[in-house]
């Protein structure tokens, strides 16, 4: 989060800065709702649309990757003090946002 929040402050790109503040609200909103869910499916089906493409069309397609990161967040959020839940978190981030890049750049 501090990475994200970092880059939406000081990145040079105009589309960095806007999509970095994108996603750490999306991240803040995983967070909640890892937080109250009731179970792992439950909190998968709610933050799977959460905004991760224009109105959630492309969403599907970027699914694969995004799966590992919102397992990470829930595991980092029901497992208090659980030791590597950071790392996970920053090792699923990679992937995904290399891809989605990728499937974004494919919009325009």
């Amino acid at each position: 989060m501090d990475q994200l929040e970092d880059v939406a402050v000081r990145s040079d790109s105009m589309f960095r800065r806007a999509l970095a503040k994108e996603d750490a609200a999306r991240i803040r909103k995983l967070c909640e709702l890892a937080a109250s869910a009731g179970s792992l499916d439950a909190y998968m089906k709610d933050g799977m649309f959460i905004g991760w493409t224009r109105g959630d069309l492309r969403t599907g397609e970027i699914k694969e990757e995004l799966e590992p990161l919102m397992k990470a967040i829930f595991a980092f959020q029901n497992s208090p003090g659980a030791e590597g839940l950071d790392e996970a978190i920053t090792a699923a981030w990679g992937p995904f946002d290399r891809h989605r890049i990728r499937t974004l750049v494919h919009c325009l």
